[in-house]
């Protein structure tokens, strides 16, 4: 689109992909992500949750939060720290939240 302030470090944004994904995710039990919880894979911290709540129709807690790209693959076990507990979680894609489907 022609010349403009910032044009190569978009481009060059472009070509590398972003640094994180927005996810869904479902815990696997009634425990619900917060805001601000960090989200981990084995030690590492690979993300935070961005809002969380419990599902009374799963009965389960469910939240979205911005994972690391390369570990943005639904399916994927990882552990969210919720006061200083880590609970097991599954990432999964926002449409899966928004609709309702079952990860199981």
């Amino acid at each position: 689109k022609g010349a403009f302030v910032g044009r190569d470090r978009i481009a060059a944004t472009n070509e590398i992909g972003p640094r994180h994904k927005l996810m869904g995710l479902v815990c696997d039990d009634r425990q619900q992500p917060r805001q601000g919880c960090v989200i981990y894979c084995g030690d590492t911290a690979i993300g935070t949750i961005t809002s969380g709540a419990f599902s009374p129709t799963r009965m389960q807690g469910i939240a979205m939060g911005f994972v690391s790209s390369s570990f943005a693959r639904s399916g994927k076990h990882v552990e969210v720290e919720v006061r200083n507990k880590r609970i097991a979680a599954v990432i999964t894609p926002k449409k899966a939240l928004l609709k309702g489907v079952t990860t199981s």
